[in-house]
């Protein structure tokens, strides 16, 4: 629970860890330690792009798109280098021969949903 006490979920504790990161680097005087906070905070924030990047790249895969393409729309939308092809091609592959276990990590089905028809 946070301090107002709502329900924190583990993308709100790596969103508060990334900023607590750049938090601590900017109040810190000793530019080594700055350094350090900034590597740290964008250690975490690439770490949490490359895992919602892995969801974009199943969403383009139904799409039909292939790699290149996918690859381009990411660095259009993110900074050109998020992203290459051939990492895009291996994640096409892996969810082509059924590993979606990056992907099932991500969705969460309340277990008392039904659906109908």
């Amino acid at each position: 629970m946070s301090s107002s006490g709502d329900l924190v979920t583990n993308s709100d504790e790596r969103d508060l860890e990334v900023h607590s990161a750049y938090e601590d680097a900017l109040d810190e005087s000793d530019t080594e330690l700055k350094l350090l906070c900034l590597a740290a905070a964008k250690r975490l924030t690439k770490q949490r792009c490359q895992k919602n990047f892995r969801q974009i790249f199943f969403y383009e895969l139904k799409l039909g798109r292939v790699a290149a393409e996918t690859a381009r729309n990411v660095d259009e939308v993110w900074d050109q280098g998020s992203v290459d092809e051939p990492t895009v091609r291996t994640w096409f592959w892996k969810f082509r021969c059924g590993d979606l276990s990056e992907i099932k990590k991500a969705v969460v089905v309340p277990a008392n949903l039904t659906t109908t028809n």
